[in-house]
């Protein structure tokens, strides 16, 4: 299958951005440029329990 990708904050032209990639509906991983604290957040989301990760 392939991943869905969609922007958690930021976006490439400002050079500053997280994308979380869905499959299916579940997050299921997540990509940050110069963005530290929208990844640790990204990432927390991707740790949260099962219904909590259909973002």
């Amino acid at each position: 299958m392939r991943a869905e990708v969609r922007m958690w904050s930021g976006s490439p032209q400002q050079r500053r951005f997280v994308a979380v990639y869905h499959d299916d509906g579940r997050a299921v991983g997540a990509l940050g440029w110069n963005d530290p604290r929208g990844l640790r957040d990204a990432a927390r989301t991707l740790s949260a329990p099962e219904t909590a990760r259909r973002v």
